[in-house]
C-alpha cells in the first residue's frame, strides 16, 4: 500500500498516513532492530507510591499546623496595634502569608528523568528522517510481533531503508523479525549485516568475530550417526582414534527425537 511518511520514532519504527485511505498506522521495520531515542526510566517499586503519599500528607498536616500558628500569631500583634494605635498608628505586617511548599512530583520525589538514547540511535532516526520523512514510500505488511506491531517492508523509489540502515551499521537484523520477510530480502539483509561487521562500522566498531577453540573452521569429516535433523557425529578423515565430533547445523532447529530413559515423546515429524 501507499503510505506517507508523517512522524519517525526512531531508525526503525514509523507513523505512516495510508493513501488514499487517509488511516494512520504505526510501522515497524520487518528484520531491524536500531536503538532507541526517547527511554523512560525504571519506575519506582510499588510500594514507593504509598509512602510518598503519606509523606505528603505529613507536609500538608505541618503545613496547616503552620498556618494556624500563623494566623493566631498574626491575630495578636493586630490586637496589639489597635491598643496602640493612638500613639503611632498601626504597624504594617512586613513580613506578610509564609510562601507554599514547593511542589513535588507524585511519590514524593522529583519527576522521573529519561535515560540517554542508545548508541547511534539519533544517528538512525536523522537518516530516516531525512530520506522519509512527508515522503511517499511503499509499505508491504510481513507479519506482527508479539505485541501485535505491525512489521513491514518499507521501500522507497531509491531502495529499501532497512536494508541501507544495516548495510551503514545503523541498525541490527532482529531474526525473529524476519518470519515474514521473503528469503531474498532476508538474505540482502544478512548480508548488508555481514558487510557491516566486516568494516566494523558504528553499532559494530567493537565487533570481534566468534571462535571455537580446539576446533578447526573447515574440516573433511565421515558422518557416523544423525543424532537428530539438524545434529549429526562425524570422525576426521586421517584420525587413527576415530574420535567423534558431535556438530550441530547453525541456525536450524529441527523437531527433537524422544528420549525412552528420559519418558520424553518425540516431536512430530522428529524421525522423518
Amino acid at each position: 500500500a501507499r503510505a506517507i511518511v508523517e512522524y519517525v520514532k526512531d531508525g526503525s519504527n514509523l507513523r505512516c498516513m495510508l493513501v488514499p485511505d487517509f488511516a494512520v498506522i504505526n510501522v515497524s521495520l520487518a528484520g531491524v532492530r536500531c536503538g532507541r531515542v526517547n527511554r523512560a526510566a525504571p519506575t519506582k517499586p510499588a510500594g514507593g507510591d504509598a509512602a510518598g503519599a503519606a509523606g505528603d500528607a505529613a507536609a500538608a498536616s505541618a503545613s496547616s499546623d503552620a498556618a494556624s500558628g500563623d494566623k493566631k500569631a498574626g491575630g495578636a500583634a493586630a490586637s496589639d496595634t489597635t491598643t496602640k494605635a493612638p500613639e503611632g498608628g498601626a504597624k504594617a505586617d512586613k513580613g506578610g502569608p509564609s510562601p507554599p511548599p514547593p511542589a513535588e512530583s507524585k511519590g514524593g520525589g522529583p519527576p522521573p528523568a529519561s535515560l540517554p538514547a542508545e548508541p547511534f540511535a539519533e544517528e538512525a532516526k536523522f537518516f530516516v528522517e531525512s530520506r522519509l520523512l512527508h515522503r511517499e514510500v511503499e509499505v508491504r505488511f510481513a507479519s506482527m510481533d508479539r505485541y501485535g506491531n505491525a512489521l513491514c517492508v518499507v521501500s522507497h523509489s531509491a531502495g529499501e531503508i532497512a536494508r541501507e540502515l544495516v548495510k551503514l551499521g545503523l541498525g541490527k537484523v532482529s531474526e525473529p523479525g524476519l518470519a515474514g520477510v521473503d528469503a531474498a530480502e532476508a538474505a540482502a539483509l544478512r548480508d548488508a549485516e555481514k558487510l557491516a561487521k566486516q568494516a566494523k562500522l558504528r553499532l559494530w566498531r567493537g565487533y570481534v568475530p566468534p571462535t571455537v577453540a580446539g576446533v578447526d573452521k573447515e574440516f573433511d569429516a565421515f558422518v557416523v550417526e544423525a543424532v537428530s535433523g539438524d545434529t549429526v557425529s562425524v570422525v576426521r578423515c586421517g584420525d587413527d582414534t576415530f574420535a567423534e565430533v558431535r556438530l550441530q547445523l547453525s541456525s536450524v532447529r529441527a523437531p527433537r527425537v524422544g528420549n525412552a530413559r528420559a519418558g520424553r515423546a518425540g516431536e512430530p515429524w522428529a524421525t522423518e
